[in-house]
């Protein structure tokens, strides 16, 4: 399940930002994945740790294993702050899935937000309790 930002109450964002500043705190690794991506597309591992200290909530998302991941993003005035740095953190295997960066006048006006999940219960935070 896909629950954007604004599809989540503001205690269960808090508790899972929570969960990834520990990220920062306990240098978790990163994935094969992520380290070959900040290895081609030349991206400062202080970006990466500035995002995942410092970024903002964009995105939760639980994969078919349970795993959850969230998605954070940040413009580190420090490191490349020509550009804004994406991180999906693994809470549950404590690791850094991911990581891209994009130009900070990217408004992703074309998102297709049909991809994120409300259960239409009214309250999506639910489904996140562990």
């Amino acid at each position: 399940m896909k629950l954007f930002v604004n599809q989540l109450h503001q205690s269960s964002v808090d508790k899972l930002m929570r969960q990834v500043r520990r990220g920062h705190e306990e240098n978790w690794q990163f994935s094969a994945h992520a380290t070959r991506n900040v290895i081609d597309r030349q991206i400062a591992i202080g970006a990466v740790r500035d995002a995942i200290q410092f970024g903002e909530f964009l995105e939760y998302n639980d994969d078919s294993n349970g795993d959850r991941h969230v998605l954070v993003s940040y413009q580190s005035p420090t490191y490349q702050p020509d550009k804004v740095t994406k991180v999906v953190v693994d809470i549950d295997n404590e690791r850094i899935s991911t990581t891209w960066q994009n130009n900070p006048d990217d408004l992703h006006h074309t998102i297709d937000t049909r991809a994120y999940l409300f259960n239409g219960s009214g309250d999506a935070t639910k489904t996140l309790r562990r």
